[in-house]
């Protein structure tokens, strides 16, 4: 197997493990799961939204949308949201739109810690969009693992957040 392939298949073990575990922060998976609710509204800075009512907003949180949002799946970033890793998982992850007001109106940063992850794991049952800019970190790769049969869209832009090389790359499909 290439070097390449096993860096990419270990890095989406490193994510799919840690969703399993329950990653903390400062572990092996140095990220925590935060999942998305949407039990209050569909305002991504409203801390009634996400599980134990706490935003992601550090680099070590990891906003996953693993259900259906309480109806709440067309996601308001407002003036700009940050994350290093997104998470959608599971078959009852409802059909997701990260960023409200159409397409490129809101921005979603990836942090400049270059190993920025977008993962849409094997059982997602729904389509995935993302209508914010995507924004990645100076020198930053922002990696897709794409394991659903299902389209995870980047409607809005890709682009750099400041100098130095900025990539967005897929990693191969890992299901069988």
């Amino acid at each position: 197997m290439k070097r390449a392939a096993i860096r990419s298949l270990a890095a989406f073990l490193t994510v799919a493990l840690g969703l399993a575990c329950g990653a903390q922060a400062g572990s092996a998976w140095d990220f925590t799961p935060i999942n998305w609710t949407g039990a209050t509204n569909n305002v991504w800075s409203n801390t009634g939204n996400w599980s134990g009512g706490a935003v992601p907003i550090t680099r070590f949180n990891a906003p996953s949308f693993i259900n259906g949002g309480n109806g709440n799946t067309t996601i308001d970033l407002g003036t700009g949201a940050t994350a290093e890793y997104i998470i959608f998982d599971t078959a009852n992850a409802a059909a997701y739109t990260i960023g409200s007001g159409g397409v490129g109106v809101q921005n979603l940063t990836f942090y400049s810690a270059g190993r920025a992850r977008i993962v849409m794991g094997a059982a997602v049952a729904n389509d995935e969009l993302f209508n914010a800019n995507v924004i990645l970190g100076t020198g930053n790769t922002v990696s897709v693992v794409q394991d659903s049969v299902n389209t995870l869209t980047f409607a809005g832009g890709i682009m750099a957040g400041a100098s130095g090389a900025n990539t967005l790359a897929q990693l191969p499909q890992l299901a069988t």
